[in-house]
């Protein structure tokens, strides 16, 4: 007797599991076979009961919203994930406030509104999109505004307004016809080496934030000197690439921990605090400019690069990719990314997209939204942590430069 299907909508009475029975539109339902089979709406995967015979319903409840056991992972290992995820990518709390202050933010509100965004980004992924894509605003993007402001010497109020406009069309983006037609005229080989090419502008980002790469008197970049913050940084390559050789999972942590006590300890610049009460600018309203035409079809073209190119080529590290090339549920990300942009903007923020850095989580075997919805909430609870990541930014560097290298992985080896 082939086993009746029940729907998860269906599942509000976890004692149905007990029963071995069928509940249909209020009506109880025997089954002969003492087996019923579950239908998860979102993936269309049929799942055998005999894998939730002894679930409760916490376990039923992570299965529905990341389809753990499908994907072949544990809470365990997601959690863990999503701790180095947040440590992989926290980073932009002390890197992106420095950058936006060269174009006159104020620091201690941008590292808030970046906390906020990037909670709320990340835990939308987790729960809609289904993917270890961690939501915050990349380095690179980051120092692309701040100096397009500079160099135009736009007031923060039209660059605000710009970066609310781009989040209105990178939610339109995400509509299939839309993204396809504007995918449609950027070449294959442009979208694949756009990856390359994040990995290698985020190590150069990395690189002048510890002064390893300055400004030439001859050429465009020079190499700096070596002084002690770039041995710190370089010292904290190390401890990653010993550590990912034999395979030690915590290795980002372990790097991270030991780059910061050292750096504090060497420059004697400790935190003023570790708690303080979060900061908010808003944007005050104002008519347009053709610069704000100009910077918001900027940005979103750097977006549609930038996102679709972290798509493609976290999809294929994470082995979610299908055979037909698409990626489940990356549609989302553009409505997330969007829809997050235009909160940044309101709040005198930047863009807010894909972190290239989501690959040192999945190296370690994120597979799910769980880790990007718990590294969403410790995002969240670093709203109030601004001493923390005021002190200096040149710790993080060494994850940027690794970034360059899990970002040429999936098409140079």
């Amino acid at each position: 007797m082939k086993s009746p299907i029940l729907r998860e909508s269906e599942l509000s009475n976890v004692d149905t599991f007990e029963s071995n029975t069928n509940k249909r539109a209020g009506n109880i339902v025997p089954v002969e076979s003492g087996n019923y089979t579950i239908h998860n709406i979102t993936s269309g995967a049929l799942i055998d009961s005999k894998l939730y015979a002894q679930s409760d319903w916490k376990e039923l409840i992570l299965e529905y919203f990341f389809e753990l056991k499908k994907r072949g992972t544990t809470v365990k290992l997601e959690v863990y994930c999503s701790f180095l995820q947040f440590v992989s990518c926290s980073y932009v709390l002390a890197v992106v406030p420095q950058q936006l202050e060269k174009a006159g933010y104020d620091p201690h509100a941008v590292t808030c509104i970046v906390a906020l965004t990037c909670g709320i980004g990340s835990i939308l992924c987790g729960l809609l999109a289904n993917l270890p894509f961690i939501i915050v605003p990349p380095t690179a993007v980051a120092i692309f505004f701040s100096v397009y402001i500079q160099e135009n010497k736009m007031e923060i109020n039209h660059a605000n307004l710009a970066v609310i406009l781009t989040g209105i069309v990178t939610i339109l983006l995400g509509f299939r016809p839309i993204g396809r037609f504007a995918l449609f005229f950027i070449p294959g080989c442009i979208q694949i080496g756009v990856a390359v090419g994040i990995g290698l502008f985020t190590a150069l980002a990395g690189s002048t934030d510890i002064n390893l790469v300055v400004t030439g008197e001859y050429t465009i970049v020079d190499i700096g000197l070596v002084t002690d913050t770039v041995l710190i940084a370089m010292s904290g390559v190390v401890i990653i690439t010993v550590a990912l050789h034999y395979h030690v999972k915590p290795a980002f942590a372990l790097s991270i921990f030991f780059t910061t006590i050292v750096f504090w300890w060497n420059s004697d610049k400790w935190p003023n605090g570790v708690v303080s009460m979060p900061k908010f600018d808003s944007i005050t309203p104002h008519s347009f400019v053709p610069k704000d035409i100009v910077l918001c079809f900027d940005l979103s073209t750097l977006t549609v690069l930038f996102v679709n190119g972290l798509i493609n080529t976290l999809g294929d590290l994470s082995g979610l990719t299908r055979p037909n090339g698409d990626i489940p549920r990356s549609r989302w990300l553009y409505v997330i990314c969007g829809a997050v942009t235009i909160i940044s903007g309101t709040f005198n923020g930047p863009p807010v997209l894909i972190s290239p850095e989501s690959a040192a989580g999945i190296k370690a075997g994120a597979k799910t939204g769980l880790s990007t919805f718990l590294c969403g909430v410790w995002f969240l609870f670093c709203i109030f942590l601004g001493p923390v990541f005021s002190v200096s930014g040149t710790v993080y560097g060494p994850y940027s430069l690794c970034a360059m290298y899990f970002m040429a992985e999936c098409y140079c080896c």
